[in-house]
């Protein structure tokens, strides 16, 4: 068999793979980045930040299940402006001392949530060996790298001293964690000086809707609880942000909030959001992905199925799957809202859709287009003006926090 013969042969198997791929494959491919190795390698080009570390908050509020959506199906209230009563969100009085329930957050539990702080000082919040060894290697390498001096030189925050940022990563909701995110939050902690907090939610196909957006929901409610308290962080003002279909979680945990009569975040920030979660459907734009072997509209296809299960969501009707059918009374609660998306991107005509949808209800919203930029680009940092969009970046996010202030 000719040389010419062999490569065809691979070309042809390459295509199938793209048309027909295996669900499995697929997923692994997408969370290469989680591996031990590579996360050790990706770690070595991150920024040195003054605090990385997990949390571990337990679910103490109104949980979202299956159960709970399926009812408000029944209902007809699953689009409706329904306030929860009061008692029913009220924060519980945690057990112990304050240094036992800080104690607690640092032992980790199926039954919890992980939440990643990042923050550009250090934090005290759990003084054990193994956090001050790795206090001394940053204290180090902040002064080897001259950062130290920096700090101290840094202008006054312009009003973000009691700000917060809550991030929900991507991954198509079945990949992906916190950790392999820090590419990018790393960068914005640096630049902003406000503390992240990153949440891990449930992952599909093992924990399908609404298994995340319960993750979120519980790890959102107990940072604006509990973090002033027990952690020693202010919440004064919160940017919601999220990416892909993180972006689509934080949009949904947003009118989530606003369904159950609760304070939305200051402002949403929602990076190439994937909105559209039904299997069926196609937007011109999601042809910009058919040549791509990481998000091909068959894998795509893949996580919308692996993430609504086969439990019967109403994925049309339901705006918790799909915001884009949100009704007005849910909408004109929303908070001031930027989308950032590639010219390239497979989402970028459902952005269009986002934003017309909140311009409709006479919301503060800004669409911004990078030109020939595609899917994901956060995550690419090898990517060709990336500190710009960096920069981009960082200035919205100061933008929607300063916002009347």
């Amino acid at each position: 068999m000719s040389i010419g013969s062999r490569a065809q042969i691979a070309e042809t198997h390459a295509l199938l793979r793209l048309v027909n791929p295996s669900i499995n494959e697929a997923f692994q491919l997408w969370n290469l980045p989680e591996h031990p190795f590579v996360s050790a390698m990706l770690a070595l080009g991150l920024p040195i930040v003054g605090y990385d570390d997990l949390i571990h908050v337990p679910r103490l509020f109104p949980r979202i299940t299956k159960e709970v959506i399926m009812q408000e199906y029944s209902d007809q209230t699953n689009n409706k402006f329904c306030p929860m009563d009061k008692s029913e969100l009220e924060a519980p009085v945690l057990p112990g001392t304050k240094e036992e329930i800080l104690e607690e957050l640092f032992v980790p539990s199926e039954s919890k949530i992980p939440i990643r702080i990042l923050s550009d000082e250090r934090l005290n919040l759990q003084e054990s060996t193994t956090s001050m060894f790795k206090g001394m290697v940053r204290k180090a390498a902040r002064v080897i790298t001259g950062a130290e001096f920096a700090e101290a030189q840094q202008e006054n925050r312009d009003g973000l001293e009691e700000s917060i940022v809550i991030h929900i990563h991507g991954g198509g909701f079945v990949a992906m964690s916190s950790a392999s995110h820090r590419c990018y939050l790393n960068r914005w902690v640096k630049n902003t000086k406000v503390i992240h907090f990153s949440i891990d939610y449930r992952l599909a196909p093992k924990d399908p809707y609404p298994a995340g957006l319960d993750d979120i929901w519980q790890g959102y409610l107990w940072i604006m609880n509990y973090a002033e308290n027990i952690l020693g962080i202010k919440t004064k003002r919160v940017l919601l942000i999220g990416d892909s279909a993180g972006a689509n979680l934080a949009l949904a945990l947003s009118l989530r909030l606003v369904r159950a009569g609760l304070q939305p975040p200051t402002g949403l920030l929602l990076f190439y959001p994937a909105l559209t979660l039904d299997p069926h459907a196609a937007s011109p734009s999601i042809f910009q992905a058919i040549n791509d072997v990481v998000m091909s509209p068959s894998i795509l296809k893949l996580c919308v199925q692996a993430y609504l299960g086969d439990a019967g969501f109403k994925y049309n009707e339901d705006p918790f799957i799909n915001p884009l059918v949100a009704s007005d009374e849910l909408m004109e609660r929303m908070p001031p809202t930027r989308i950032i998306v590639g010219s390239r991107d497979p989402f970028h005509d459902d952005s269009w859709r986002l934003l017309a949808k909140l311009k409709q209800n006479n919301k503060d919203a800004k669409l911004i287009i990078h030109e020939h930029i595609k899917h994901g680009y956060l995550n690419h940092p090898d990517l060709k003006n990336y500190h710009l969009y960096m920069e981009d970046a960082c200035e919205t996010i100061k933008e929607l926090l300063t916002a009347n202030n």
